[in-house]
């Protein structure tokens, strides 16, 4: 090797052992501060449901209501409500009310008090903080109003060996909110264990 490529190669070597501490220097601040910002960013949690609102609540104008939405997260957390079309719910008096800790609260009330876009809709809970928003499923909400009913049971006809059913006709409008729960022939029950549709 030629005098000037050996002082080349020593001086690559001397360039290398002095730049490695530098390097290690440089890395470990780097991760100190990469940690920190980590740090910073876990402290911003965004808000979540620990008690999200069902997707349907069927209750009787007589008893109303309450749906709660339960939040956690980095404080302050906002809880508020909407309608599907995004409308912000407020409180109507005597009849809704969103509580302090994000619960709504649907009151009992008179039939003719009801209301479509009180008693008939679908909600959202929403809550947001510095870190994020987050938005419920659908909650369908209908209150029942209690009208007097009766069911008929009809007879069918079958051939001697087969099987024969009857079934409970009951009215359109309170089908929804109706299960057939046993069968009697005067005062003794028949059947108990019955199809869902109540055969």
């Amino acid at each position: 090797l030629s005098s000037s490529s050996i002082s080349s190669i020593l001086l690559a070597i001397i360039i290398i052992i002095i730049s490695d501490p530098v390097t290690s220097s440089v890395s470990n601040g780097g991760d100190l501060g990469s940690s920190s910002s980590s740090s910073s960013h876990n402290n911003q949690h965004g808000p979540r449901f620990i008690i999200e609102p069902p997707v349907r609540v069927n209750f009787l104008n007589e008893t109303g209501t309450v749906i709660q939405c339960k939040v956690t997260g980095a404080t302050p957390i906002r809880i508020w409500w909407s309608l599907s079309d995004g409308t912000i719910v407020s409180d109507v008096n005597g009849l809704r009310q969103i509580r302090p800790n994000g619960d709504l609260v649907l009151s009992p009330f008179q039939s003719s008090m009801f209301r479509q876009d009180v008693h008939s809709a679908i909600y959202r809970c929403m809550a947001t903080n510095s870190a994020g928003t987050i938005r419920s499923r659908d909650c369908e909400v209908r209150a029942v109003i209690p009208q007097p009913y009766s069911i008929q049971v009809y007879g069918e006809y079958a051939i001697i060996g087969n099987t024969g059913h009857l079934k409970c006709q009951i009215p359109a409008f309170i089908k929804e909110y109706v299960h057939v729960t046993a069968w009697f022939k005067d005062e003794t029950i028949l059947a108990t264990n019955l199809s869902p549709k109540g055969k």
